[in-house]
């Protein structure tokens, strides 16, 4: 998987908090982060006064999803928003940018091509969302990671999630150029490890899988959930069997726009 992929994949499941960009709250204690979070969507927030109710609902959301990260032994966990989700790569992980940016002057500026069509879109592209349909209405973004699916910090309540490209009311994509680099695909070797093998090459291939009918043992299709566990690894050995002499493990690289798999450097034609 490439470098920035990677990247995204570990942010899953972060909290939304407006303002933040990648702030791990389990270097705080809990008392500290919720404070911290409670004074990010209020106080320290552009309009507050103006907008109280809203807002104070807004902190006691995500610091009720910070809990159930909490409770459900997550670790680390972060907080950003959805364009502090793209610039804590850009600016404070690779220091491609001097300057935050907006989801709108992320489009402006640093979206040196500009798509005339979703149908366009690589994995690692940003999408947007303008209100009134014009760029400079701009105020949501995400990311592309192929097979439809766009990782995004929707909002206090989910965090950062997968959603379907096609489910929500994307209006503009672009290209950044300089994230060109953190996008070369880099091998995964499928096998059962403890803990799994997960992330976005994981879906990749459940998808390949199903869509060239390559079942698990009971001859049912894979849940594309992103996890390598016993029946990804049945229908992975399928596959296998029916391209190499030898069992798993393998090395496979996926490129998911258009779908081609290679095993060992040898093209295997899935679909």
């Amino acid at each position: 998987m490439s470098e920035y992929l990677d990247y995204l994949d570990s942010m899953l499941g972060s909290v939304y908090v407006y303002g933040a960009q990648g702030k791990e709250l389990t270097a705080m204690t809990q008392a500290e982060a919720e404070n911290w979070i409670r004074r990010k969507e209020t106080t320290l927030r552009p309009g507050y006064e103006a907008n109280k109710a809203k807002y104070d609902a807004n902190a006691e959301l995500a610091i009720s999803l910070y809990r159930q990260r909490l409770a459900a032994g997550m670790r680390p966990i972060y907080a950003t928003d959805c364009s502090g989700l793209e610039m804590n790569f850009l600016q404070n992980k690779k220091h491609l940018v001097a300057a935050d940016h907006s989801a709108k002057d992320m489009y402006r500026l640093l979206c040196d091509i500009k798509y005339e069509s979703l149908d366009q879109l690589r994995p690692g592209d940003p999408v947007f969302y303008a209100k009134n349909g014009k760029p400079s209405g701009i105020g949501h973004v995400g990311t592309y990671l192929g097979g439809g699916i766009v990782e995004e910090a929707k909002n206090q309540s989910e965090g950062v999630v997968l959603t379907e490209l096609k489910a929500r009311p994307w209006n503009f994509a672009g290209h950044i150029s300089l994230l060109d680099p953190y996008l070369v695909d880099e091998p995964v070797i499928f096998k059962l490890t403890s803990p799994r093998l997960r992330g976005f090459t994981v879906v990749d291939m459940q998808k390949a899988l199903n869509s060239a009918g390559y079942t698990d043992d009971e001859d049912k299709p894979l849940d594309a959930d992103g996890v390598f566990g016993p029946r990804s690894a049945q229908a992975f050995d399928k596959l296998i069997r029916a391209h190499a002499a030898a069992p798993t493990p393998h090395v496979v690289t996926i490129c998911t726009e258009p779908l081609t798999v290679s095993i060992d450097g040898e093209e295997a034609q899935i679909k």
